[in-house]
């Protein structure tokens, strides 16, 4: 199966394991921002990755050099009412989380916003030298959604997590780790090293029994269930 896009928003292609299939973000000089048609191709893709029994591991990176700087609040919007676009965007993080696949963010550059919690959705996050996470909604007046309000403080704690919402401050891929948002056998590894798993970066490549049915274990658990709560509107989306 192949999923590359013919329009140059978003590209999902196979990796050399036919088992991993790696989605990319293609918008490099937006730093990869999410458009409308990016969150329906995202969606789409998803979802048509789920019901493929070839695929065992969906890898989650960005072209040029960056992982994600969030939505693209500039990009023309849906005829859609602004709650139903959030939630038509929400649907895109459940679907990502909710893939029976293991997932795996491979970060280099900026992951903020929208970005960041897009790559927290992830099984694993794969960060650069060069990764930079930050929970930017507060500066753009805006709530946090893709879920971070859920996922953040299970990760770093409460008031870690607040700390990173209520200031938006911007931090490097080894304090990411320090802090628990990525793993730290793989924080500061190269975006793409030869011979490496299917992240790139020294992961092995995951077993086709085992893992599996270990993350459903993990992600069935009633204290993980992954929810995204309604959140006020302020008058353009995230």
């Amino acid at each position: 199966m192949d999923h590359a896009a013919d329009d140059g928003i978003l590209i999902a292609e196979k990796d050399t394991d036919p088992a991993v299939v790696t989605v990319t973000l293609n918008r490099p000089a937006r730093k990869n921002a999410v458009s409308w048609p990016m969150w329906q191709r995202l969606f789409t893709t998803f979802r048509a990755l789920a019901l493929d029994s070839g695929v065992r591991v969906v890898v989650l990176t960005g072209a040029g050099g960056d992982f994600c700087s969030g939505a693209d609040l500039a990009s023309p919007a849906p005829n859609l009412h602004p709650l139903i676009q959030m939630d038509e965007i929400n649907n895109v993080v459940l679907a990502l989380h909710r893939l029976p696949k293991i997932t795996i963010a491979r970060v280099d550059g900026v992951a903020v916003g929208a970005g960041m919690n897009l790559a927290l959705a992830c099984d694993l996050v794969v960060a650069s030298d060069r990764s930079r996470f930050a929970e930017i909604f507060v500066r753009r007046g805006l709530s946090i959604d893709l879920g971070g309000s859920w996922i953040l403080p299970r990760l770093v704690g409460l008031h870690r997590a607040k700390e990173l919402c209520l200031a938006g401050d911007i931090i490097d891929a080894h304090e990411a780790a320090r802090i628990g948002l990525v793993n730290p056998s793989c924080s500061g590894a190269p975006p793409r090293s030869p011979g490496a798993g299917p992240a790139g970066d020294g992961l092995p490549h995951p077993p086709v029994t085992g893992a599996g049915p270990g993350r459903r274990a993990i992600h069935s658990s009633r204290r993980f269930r992954f929810r995204i709560l309604p959140v006020a509107f302020c008058g353009k989306a995230s």
